[in-house]
C-alpha cells in the first residue's frame, strides 16, 4: 500500500542518515532534514478507502466521489485508473474544483483497461464496469486516463477503453502518460545525492537517479494517443528535461515531488495541473466561477 511504502521510505532514509553517515545529516541544510522525513498522508489527499480503493475492493455506492463546486457546474471530469490517477486528484481539485464536478473512481493497480484482471480478484474488472456504467450515465464533458503504465505490458489495449468512450459520446479523452520513476525512492536518491556532493543548498533536480527508460515509454505514448485521436499530457516531460527531474518545484517547496518512488505530492499535483496545456483550461471557463459568485451574491438579497 502507498502509505505503507511512504512510511517506509521516510524511516528507511532516516536510519541510512543515523546509522551510516554518524550524524552527518545534520550538517546538511535545516530544510533538507525537513523534506527527507516529510510524512505524506496519501489516505487523505487521494481520498484512499473511499474514492480510491485497494484491488480487492469493490466501490461502495454509499461514498459520494463527485465534487460539487459551488453554484453547480454542467462540467464534469471523470478521473479514471489506479493510484497514478488517484495521485492527481489534489491538483486537479485545488485547480478546477471551483468550476468543474470531479469524479474520482480509481483502483490500486487497477489500469483502465477493459477485461483487465489481477491474480486471483474480479474487483479490477467489476469496478472498470461500474466506471463505465457512471460514465454512460453522467456523459462528463472529459474523461482523464491515467495509469502506472509502465507496469502493464498490455497498455495499448487502452485503444478499446477509448473506443467505448467515443461511443458512449465522450468528446473529451486525455490520456495521461508515465511519471518520473526513482531508483528505490525519491528521498533516498536526494539523501544519497547530499552525502556524495556535500550540498550547502537543496537542488531543484536531480541529474541522476531515475529510470531514463520512462522517457521511451512516454515517447510510445504520446505517438499512441495521437494515432487514437485523443488528447495527451505528459508528466515525465513537466518534470524532467535534459537537466534531470526535478526534486522539488519551488526553493520554498515544504514537499518532495514524489514521497516514494512515482507517485506525485500534493504540491507536485498541483503544480502539474498548473502546467496543464491551455487546451485543458478551456473545457473549465473561468465563467462557471463568476457565475457562482453573481449567484451566491443575487441569493443574499
Amino acid at each position: 500500500p502507498i502509505t505503507l511504502v511512504a512510511s517506509l521510505s521516510v524511516i528507511g532514509v532516516i536510519g541510512v542518515a543515523i546509522s551510516l553517515t554518524n550524524g552527518m545529516e545534520r550538517r546538511f541544510p535545516a530544510q533538507l532534514n525537513k523534506l527527507l522525513s516529510f510524512d505524506f498522508r496519501s489516505v487523505e489527499q487521494y481520498r484512499r478507502g473511499t474514492c480510491f480503493v485497494d484491488v480487492a475492493t469493490v466501490f461502495n455506492d454509499s461514498h459520494n466521489c463527485t465534487s460539487s463546486p459551488a453554484g453547480g457546474s454542467s462540467t464534469r471530469l471523470v478521473l479514471w485508473g489506479d493510484s497514478h490517477a488517484a495521485h492527481l486528484y489534489p491538483g486537479l481539485a485545488h485547480v478546477i474544483g471551483d468550476r468543474a464536478a470531479i469524479t474520482q473512481l480509481n483502483t490500486g493497480n487497477c489500469p483502465p483497461l477493459l477485461g483487465h484482471d489481477v491474480s486471483r480478484t474480479t474487483e479490477c474488472r467489476a469496478n472498470n464496469e461500474l466506471v463505465l456504467r457512471d460514465i454512460e450515465k453522467s456523459k462528463p464533458s472529459v474523461v482523464m486516463l491515467s495509469a502506472g503504465w509502465r507496469r502493464y505490458a498490455d497498455w495499448r489495449e487502452v485503444s478499446k477503453t477509448i473506443q467505448r468512450l467515443k461511443g458512449l459520446g465522450v468528446t473529451e479523452i486525455i490520456l495521461v502518460g508515465p511519471a518520473p520513476q526513482w531508483n528505490g525512492t525519491l528521498p533516498r536518491q536526494l539523501f544519497e545525492y547530499a552525502t556524495s556532493h556535500g550540498i550547502d543548498a537543496i537542488p531543484s533536480k536531480l541529474p541522476t537517479g531515475f529510470n531514463q527508460n520512462i522517457a521511451l515509454l512516454d515517447d510510445s505514448m504520446a505517438a499512441f494517443a495521437a494515432e487514437q485521436r485523443v488528447r495527451y499530457i505528459s508528466p515525465y516531460r513537466t518534470f524532467c528535461d535534459r537537466g534531470g527531474c526535478l526534486v522539488r518545484v519551488e526553493s520554498g517547496s515544504r514537499q518532495l515531488t514524489s514521497f516514494d518512488y512515482d507517485h506525485f505530492t500534493t504540491e507536485a499535483s498541483i503544480f502539474l495541473v498548473n502546467k496543464f496545456p491551455a487546451w485543458f483550461f478551456e473545457a473549465f471557463p473561468e465563467k462557471n466561477r463568476k457565475a457562482a459568485a453573481a449567484d451566491s451574491k443575487e441569493a443574499e438579497k
